[in-house]
Order: C-alpha cells, then structure tokens, then sequence
C-alpha cells in the first residue's frame, strides 16, 4: 500500500481517532450504557472514517475466560471487562450494511483479550497470548522530534 496522493479527508470536530474510541469505550462501559456510536478516522486506508456502532453487553470475569500462560501477565488483565460487540459501516457509502462485524472481550484498561470478527465470506478469532507492562524505557534522545 502505499500514500495516495492528494489524498484528504476534513473531519468534523466530533470524530475520534482510534486511543480516543477506546478511552470512550471504557467510560461508556463504566457507565453502565448499553449503545455506543462513533464516527472514528484510523488513516488506514483511503476509504475515511468508519461509524462504529456498539452493543454494550455483560461484563464477564476475565480470570474465568482467559487461558492463563506465562507469557501473560494476568495482573494485567484481572480488571473489569465486558463482551461488546461492534458493526463497523463505512461513513461515506451508498449501501448501509456493516463492513465487518466484531465480538470482543473488552477490559477496562483497553485490551482486548479475544476477539471474533466476522466478514460477509470468513470470520478472524484472535485470542491474546503475550501480554506485558511498558516498561519506560525510551531512549528520549533518539527520540528527539517526538514530543512527550
């Protein structure tokens, strides 16, 4: 893939970009709301922002679903967590059904620890398998242009 040119995109003061959603997301979940709908640009691809309507559901014991390894720091994932399910619907198409569909489990730190997405002719399960602390350790001054 590559950057097409003059290719832009003006965006409205309410559209998210992908940290956003998420930190949406959990508030949503805390919340205790059932439905959550985003317009959210991820830049990806040359098709601009998605709506992303979101199902809410129950929230789920992470310790009782999660396959424990030891690549897994479970401290990690021994929060609250909730199964959501996701539509994504291109923003701008003529036709109104969903690009894909998702069912994850949603932690309220932001990982998800296993997802299902579901295409019109296949369906993706992910299931996490590593999952450690940052540890801050950057290197700032090979960093320089990056802002902190």
């Amino acid at each position: 893939f590559t950057m097409p040119t003059d290719l832009s995109f003006d965006l409205e003061q309410d559209y998210m970009f992908p940290m956003g959603h998420t930190v949406e997301m959990v508030r949503q979940a805390l919340a205790n709301n059932k439905f959550f709908t985003a317009t959210v640009f991820d830049g990806s691809d040359d098709e601009g922002p998605v709506e992303i309507n979101s199902f809410i559901g129950k929230s789920v014991n992470p310790m009782k679903v999660i396959e424990p390894n030891e690549n897994l720091d479970m401290g990690l994932l021994n929060n609250k967590a909730w199964k959501i399910r996701m539509a994504v619907f291109p923003k701008f198409a003529e036709e109104a059904s969903a690009d894909y569909e998702m069912d994850v489990v949603f932690h309220e730190n932001g990982v998800i620890s296993d997802m299902l997405i579901d295409y019109d002719n296949f369906s993706v399960t992910q299931k996490l398998k590593v999952l450690s602390p940052v540890k801050d350790q950057i290197d700032r001054k090979s960093c320089s242009n990056t802002a902190y």
